[in-house]
C-alpha cells in the first residue's frame, strides 16, 4: 500500500506478473514511487483516492486499432513516441495506429463515422466535436463509457465523485458519456482576456494604473496628447483591441483580444453569444440598458480619438505588429498574455489593469467557461471494439498520476520530473535535437496534441509554470478572479438534439451578426434613441425571445 505522505491518501499498488522481466518490474516500482511523490491534489484530501491498479493490465499482449490525428509536429510514427512505447511496455496493450493527417482529419473522420463499418476500436486525440459525439453516440457508433469505467476503472470513479461538475459536463442528454476530454484545467484559462497598460509611460507622466472609468479615460488622453514615447510624433495608440465575431453554438468563449469584459464596469459581460446567466435566469444582455451605457462610454473614447480605428477590423487589426514596431506606440491593449503582442525586451514595460470601477462601483470580469475543456472528444470507443472493458481499464490507467503527465510531456526523467512534490516540464529546459523545433521535439516524447487527459486546476497547483504562464496565473488569481462572473453559462453542446441544434444555429447566426454589426456602429457613431429602438426591434423580429428560451430550457432541465 502506498500513501501520499503529505495528504495521507492511499494511491494504489501495482501487482506485477512474476513472469515479466526485471526491467518491467523496475519500471513499475518507479511508477509507484512517482505516484507516492506527487499523490493526489491537496484539495482532494478528504476524498477516497483511487483503488489498486494491477500491472500489466492484461496477462498477454493484446492489440487494438486506433485512429489518431498526425500534425506537422509529428516527425516519427506514433508507435515510436516515448510515452506510447512506455504505456505498451507497462500495460501489455499494443496499439496499431491509423495516423490521419491533420489537414484532412475532419473530413476523413466524418466519412469513417458515416460509413459505420470498418471502424477503429477507438478514436484517440481526434478532437471529435460535441455534435459528432452526440450524433454517433445516439446512433450506436460510439458506445457509452460510464458503465465501463465504473466496472473496470478506478480513477474516473474517484474523479467523478470529487468533481461531479466534470461528469455533468461530459454527459449527453440521454445520460451517457460517449467520449472523454482533453482537459488541461489551467486556472488562468478561465481568464482569457487581460488588459495591459504601458507602465513606462505612466511613470514618465507621473500617473498611476487607472482604477476607475474616469481615471482610464484621463490616462488615454495623456497618452494621446503628451508624446510619452518622446519621438516628437503623434503616433501613440492609446487603446487597441480586436472586435471578434460571435460564437455559433452552445456557448460563447471570450476572445482574448476583445472588450467583452470591459463592459463589466457597467454590470454585464458581453460574451460572443451576448448571453449571461443571472440567478438562474438566462438573459440576452446585448439589448440591456447596462450594455447601452457601456457603448455610450466607449463612443466617448472613440470620439476623442482614444480608440484605435483598426480595432473594428477584427483579425485584420495587426496588434502584434504594432507592438513590435521600432517605436513603442501601444498604450493599452487586450490580450491573453502581453508576450503575444510584444518583443521580449518590451514585455516588462506593461502591467495588468484591474477591472475598472464603474460609476456605481461595479466591477465584473468575464469567465471563459464553467468547466475548462479543450476538446470533448479526445477519446471514444466504437461499436466494433471486441474488448471495450480492456480499453476502459487502459484509458482509466492513462489518467492516473503520473500517466497523464506522460501523455502530455513524455516519460518521467525526460519529459517531466518531480521535485519536492512539484512537477517540472523538462522539455522547456533543453535545446531540441538538431533539425527539430520545440513542438516537434515534444511530439517525439508524447502524443502532445489533445490527448485524453484531465489535469484539474487542483492538480495543476503542483505544476511549476514557465515564466510567461506564471505571470498570467498570478494576474488571474490576484487581479481578475475576485471579479469574475460567478456563474458563466454552461456549455450545452452534448445536450442538444439535432433539431434544436439546427434551430439554434439559424437563430444565432442572425442575432449575433446583427449585434456584432451594431456594436461597432454604436461605438463609432454613438447611440441615439431612434437607432437603439430600431436595433432592439430588429432583434425581436429575429426572435431573440426564442433564442433565450432554448438556453433557458436546457439550463432548467440540466442544471437546476
Amino acid at each position: 500500500m502506498i500513501f501520499d505522505v503529505q495528504n495521507k491518501q492511499k494511491v494504489g499498488i501495482h501487482v506485477l506478473n512474476p513472469k515479466r522481466s526485471i526491467a518491467r518490474t523496475l519500471c513499475a516500482l518507479l511508477a509507484m514511487v512517482l505516484l507516492a511523490c506527487v499523490g493526489m491534489p491537496a484539495a482532494f484530501a478528504e476524498g477516497a483516492a483511487p483503488g489498486e491498479i494491477s500491472l500489466p493490465l492484461v496477462p498477454e499482449k493484446t492489440t487494438f486499432h486506433f485512429a489518431t490525428v498526425r500534425t506537422p509536429s509529428h516527425t516519427i510514427p506514433f508507435a515510436e513516441i516515448d510515452s506510447i512505447k512506455y504505456f505498451e511496455e507497462m500495460s501489455n496493450i499494443h496499439i496499431e495506429w491509423d495516423e490521419i493527417p491533420s489537414a484532412s482529419a475532419g473530413e476523413k473522420i466524418n466519412i469513417m463515422l458515416a460509413a459505420g463499418t470498418g471502424l477503429p476500436d477507438a478514436f484517440y486525440g481526434c478532437s471529435l466535436s460535441q455534435e459528432m459525439i452526440v450524433q454517433n453516440g445516439t446512433n450506436g457508433i460510439l458506445i457509452p463509457l460510464e458503465g465501463l469505467l465504473a466496472e473496470n476503472g478506478t480513477y474516473f470513479n474517484w474523479l467523478f465523485e470529487q468533481r461531479p461538475d466534470i461528469k455533468q459536463a461530459l454527459t449527453a442528454a440521454d445520460g451517457h458519456i460517449y467520449a472523454l476530454p482533453c482537459m488541461p484545467e489551467q486556472r488562468f484559462n478561465y481568464n482569457q482576456d487581460q488588459m495591459f497598460i504601458n507602465k513606462v509611460w505612466l511613470d514618465k507622466l507621473g500617473l498611476k494604473v487607472p482604477e476607475t472609468l474616469d481615471e482610464f479615460k484621463a490616462v488615454l488622453k495623456a497618452f494621446k496628447e503628451t508624446d510619452p514615447n518622446g519621438n516628437g510624433k503623434a503616433d501613440e495608440i492609446p487603446f487597441t483591441y480586436q472586435l471578434s465575431g460571435g460564437a455559433v453554438g452552445s456557448v460563447g468563449t471570450l476572445s482574448a483580444t476583445d472588450i467583452g469584459s470591459v463592459f463589466g464596469s457597467f454590470g454585464v459581460v458581453i460574451y460572443p453569444n451576448y448571453l449571461m446567466l443571472k440567478d438562474g435566469t438566462v438573459e440576452f444582455v446585448g439589448a440591456s440598458d447596462n450594455y447601452r451605457e457601456g457603448l455610450e462610454w466607449l463612443h466617448g473614447l472613440y470620439a476623442e480619438g482614444l480608440i484605435d480605428e483598426e480595432s473594428f477590423l477584427g483579425g485584420d487589426n495587426q496588434m502584434g505588429a504594432k507592438g513590435n514596431m521600432e517605436e513603442e506606440v501601444l498604450g493599452v491593449f487586450m490580450a491573453f498574455v502581453r508576450d503575444h503582442m510584444l518583443p521580449p525586451e518590451r514585455v516588462a514595460d506593461y502591467v495588468v489593469v484591474p477591472p475598472l470601477k464603474g460609476a456605481d462601483g461595479q466591477q465584473l470580469w468575464g469567465k471563459a467557461k464553467r468547466v475548462m475543456i479543450n476538446t470533448y472528444g479526445a477519446f471514444a470507443i466504437t461499436k466494433d471494439c471486441e474488448n471495450p472493458e480492456i480499453l476502459a481499464k487502459w484509458i482509466d490507467w492513462l489518467n492516473m498520476p503520473n500517466n497523464n503527465l506522460a501523455q502530455r510531456f513524455g516519460v518521467e526523467g525526460k519529459g517531466f520530473e518531480i521535485k519536492d512534490g512539484k512537477i517540472y516540464n523538462l522539455a522547456e529546459t533543453v535545446t531540441p535535437p538538431a533539425g527539430l523545433n520545440y513542438s516537434q521535439y515534444v511530439a517525439t516524447l508524447a502524443p502532445s496534441t489533445n490527448p485524453p487527459f484531465i489535469f484539474t486546476k487542483e492538480w495543476l497547483e503542483n505544476y511549476v509554470q514557465p515564466p510567461m504562464a506564471q505571470a498570467k496565473l498570478e494576474a488571474t488569481k490576484d487581479v481578475y478572479e475576485p471579479f469574475m462572473d460567478p456563474e458563466p453559462l454552461p456549455e450545452f453542446g452534448l445536450l442538444m438534439s439535432s433539431s434544436v441544434r439546427k434551430e439554434l444555429a439559424t437563430l444565432q447566426i442572425d442575432i449575433v451578426n446583427q449585434a456584432n454589426q451594431m456594436k461597432a456602429e454604436f461605438i463609432r457613431n454613438g447611440v441615439t434613441d431612434a437607432a437603439w429602438d430600431s436595433y432592439v426591434q430588429t432583434l425581436n423580429q429575429m426572435d431573440v425571445a426564442r433564442y433565450v428560451e432554448i438556453f433557458q430550457k436546457m439550463y432548467d432541465e440540466n442544471y437546476k
